[in-house]
Order: C-alpha cells, then structure tokens, then sequence
C-alpha cells in the first residue's frame, strides 16, 4: 500500500487557533480545581453536517454542532462530554471540547478529531 503525503493539500487552509491541554489539576479549598495549558496550533477545521456526527456518534442529540479538526499537533480526545478530560479548541466563538481522534499521520502527516461545542468553559 502506498503512503500518500496529502499535508501540501491542506496548506491554503490552515488557520491558527488556541488549543487547551488538560493538565494535573489541584486541590483548591477542599475542591478540585483543572487546570490547561494552552498552546496555538495549525490546523484546518470543517464543519459536520448531522449525517456525519451520527457516522462517531448514533445517540447525538439532533441540535449538536460538531466540527472536524485536521493538525500535525498531538491532540487528546476526552472520553466523555463532562469536560474534565481531552482538549479544548478555540474556535468561531466556541470553545469545542475534543471527543474522538483518528491519528492519521503515517499516511499525510496529519491527525483527524472530531470535537462538539461545550459552553461550559
């Protein structure tokens, strides 16, 4: 099988946005405060239509927003929607919280996520 450098395709694209990084964290008054580090990244990001989101997602509610992010960055999927693990995304107002990561490297030079909006931070 032949490995295709499809990263020159994505180039035009590219654009800069904050990513938040879920660090360690701290005990602050008996409660337990997170803490992100933060970093700008390159990266092109496209909307997803429903059709799609239901393609990683069958029970997504119907009025999810998702978008598909593609970077050469090491990106971290959380492994629930309750913002205390994976990255965030800064985008179009939002902040997108990570969900799913499909490390695309070996055949481009890039990783695929898939993030959904979380106003909660």
């Amino acid at each position: 099988m032949a490995v295709y450098d499809v990263s020159e395709a994505f180039d035009d694209q590219l654009i800069t946005v904050p990513l938040h990084s879920q660090d360690a964290g701290e005990y602050v008054n008996g409660e337990w405060v997170e803490s992100r580090q933060s970093t700008n990244i390159k990266a092109v990001i496209h909307p997803m239509d429903y059709s799609e989101v239901l393609e990683y997602d069958k029970g997504a509610p119907r009025d999810i927003r998702a978008i598909k992010i593609f970077t050469e960055h090491d990106i971290t999927a959380g492994s629930t929607l309750d913002g205390k693990t994976g990255d965030m995304i800064e985008y179009d107002g939002n902040n997108w919280h990570v969900i799913q990561v499909a490390d695309w490297k070996a055949t481009g030079g890039y990783s695929m996520a898939i993030a959904y909006i979380d106003k909660r931070f």
